[in-house]
């Protein structure tokens, strides 16, 4: 259960049947959604209303939530791993008083930058809309006068019973008090809405998916019960790596395909290669064939972990002419034509075995 039935109907655990019915009707009457049109409270409340008196309206299902409590299933089943999970790091949360609620919301954000800050590092700014404590009632949403302690929860701002399992009181949602006169300056939210420019430290070799964290630079919290607000949450940026027009990252690698004139890949040429921090020179030997790569050491991206920069890895392909007149297309074929046949000692095998195979088995 999300909530404390008994909380919600605002009866103590020993209750009878009949204060729990008369507790439910007057609240179900309440927060009817055809007595508040239009309230997304309303319909809230009404249907934590309607929960809770089905668990408490029925004797064996009562029962069955004073033994369980936050295991407790409508449906009987049994509870999972992960909710027992959770109910322990609550229990403790509880046991140290450092409740989940008490901490302000993080706010997520994605930045994208390229594979060059990728190589260097960057500081990109991002605007960011916060929440922070209005001052003029110190985040309560009411002043002093305005406030009156919560009968449900005697001010104290979590649901009853025992310690380890108490949850945030439904009655005032965990403020401990409900709202007489609302303050003037946030209007009884208790927080403000501020834009804010953040600079983000994006280390070299980060990765997308990567997400760094800019503590205290979320949604600052409000109070809770009596005590003091909790802390702040936090900036979590994930981030994007942009694609490059030419480079692909392979892990901590760069890889480039290099188109080259055929001409250049038979008789050999001095070729210049973009890189992030520059130009590499290779050397293209004569009769290099398509596919074929090099590798230059530490030309690549620095690793997240230690710095230390993979390679740039090119590979040759190979581009033929287009839009050959056919005088043009005439004068490179009959060149090559001429050409002895074992220059093109793979193809030249190809055939030989082809011509050498029974047509049968072909």
């Amino acid at each position: 259960m999300e909530r404390d039935p008994y909380n919600v109907l605002g009866v103590t655990r020993d209750a009878d049947a009949d204060a729990i019915k008369r507790a439910y009707r007057a609240l179900a009457l309440r927060w009817h959604p055809d007595r508040n049109p239009g309230s997304a409270e309303a319909e809230e409340r009404f249907k934590a209303v309607t929960e809770a008196w089905r668990v408490l309206g029925d004797p064996e299902s009562r029962a069955r939530y004073d033994r369980l409590g936050p295991l407790y299933h409508e449906d009987g089943r049994p509870p999972r791993p992960d909710e027992v999970g959770d109910l322990l790091g609550r229990m403790w949360r509880n046991f140290t008083g450092k409740g989940p609620s008490e901490a302000g919301e993080s706010i997520e954000r994605t930045v994208e930058i390229t594979l060059a800050d990728v190589l260097a590092g960057c500081r990109p700014t991002v605007d960011v809309q916060r929440h922070v404590r209005c001052a003029a009632c110190e985040g309560h949403g009411a002043p002093a006068r305005g406030r009156e302690p919560c009968k449900h929860c005697e001010g104290s701002g979590r649901s009853s019973g025992p310690r380890l399992f108490r949850a945030t009181c439904h009655g005032c949602d965990g403020r401990g008090f409900t709202v007489r006169e609302p303050c003037a300056a946030c209007r009884g939210d208790g927080r403000l809405l501020r834009r804010e420019p953040l600079r983000v430290v994006v280390p070299p070799g980060v990765a997308t998916g990567h997400v760094l964290k800019v503590a205290g630079k979320g949604h600052e919290a409000r109070p809770i019960g009596r005590g003091a607000p909790g802390p702040t949450g936090d900036l979590l940026c994930a981030i994007h790596v942009a694609p490059h027009p030419w480079l692909v990252r392979r892990g901590d690698d760069l890889h480039a395909k290099v188109p080259v004139p055929v001409h250049e890949a038979i008789f050999g040429a001095e070729l210049s290669i973009a890189s992030l921090d520059g130009s590499v020179g290779w050397t293209l030997a004569p009769g290099t064939a398509p596919g074929r790569t090099t590798r230059f050491a530490g030309r690549g991206l620095p690793s997240a972990r230690n710095g230390v920069r993979g390679d740039l890895v090119v590979e040759l392909d190979v581009e033929l002419p287009t839009g050959m007149t056919a005088a043009e297309a005439e004068r490179v074929a009959a060149g090559f034509r001429t050409l002895d046949p074992a220059r093109y000692p793979r193809a030249t095998a190809h055939r030989a075995a082809r011509s050498s195979t029974p047509s049968g088995s072909r």
